[in-house]
């Protein structure tokens, strides 16, 4: 059975909360769950109330991955532009962005990555952003870890890397 679900570790139930959905996040009290699901070749960015069963959309568009801040006011989010594919552009862009976890504006923090974002998270005072960056090509795959503030700013390698051989 596809969808999001809840199980309790006491006894075993298991608790279907949503439909379908991808990318989950937690909020950090427990409290709430995000999760992006598929609505008419977008995906949504819902956040739930545990218990009430509350939903509320807060964000749409082409993502990934997602992530929400240690202190629950953002929510981080890589978005792809496959728009450059359809254009036989040799590359597509990515970009990091926040969303406020309830709902609004968001707001770009890096745009026109030419890679591949593997995994996105936050520092623990949830004053950066990190993600890992596809950066190698022939003849070995090598990934980096890259931060950029939330205050925005050019993103900087925190010079750790690792890949393997083809």
């Amino acid at each position: 059975d596809l969808g999001v679900h809840r199980v309790d570790l006491r006894d075993g139930s298991v608790t279907r909360i949503a439909e379908r959905g991808n990318y989950f996040s937690l909020s950090p009290d427990g409290a709430q769950l995000f999760y992006s699901r598929p609505d008419n070749n977008v995906q949504t960015i819902w956040r739930r109330d545990l218990a009430s069963g509350v939903e509320q959309a807060i964000d749409r568009g082409p993502r990934p991955a997602m992530k929400v801040s240690p202190d629950g006011k953002f929510v981080a989010v890589y978005v792809l532009d496959r728009s450059g594919l359809a254009a036989n552009a040799p590359t597509q862009t990515a970009s990091i962005m926040v969303v406020p976890s309830t709902g609004g504006e968001r707001r770009p923090l890096v745009t026109g990555l030419h890679s591949t974002i593997n995994t996105i998270t936050w520092s623990h005072d949830s004053q950066r952003v990190l993600f890992v960056k596809f950066v190698g090509g022939e003849p070995s795959q090598a990934y980096e870890v890259w931060s950029v503030p939330l205050t925005g700013g050019p993103p900087e390698t925190l010079g750790i890397r690792a890949g393997w051989a083809k």
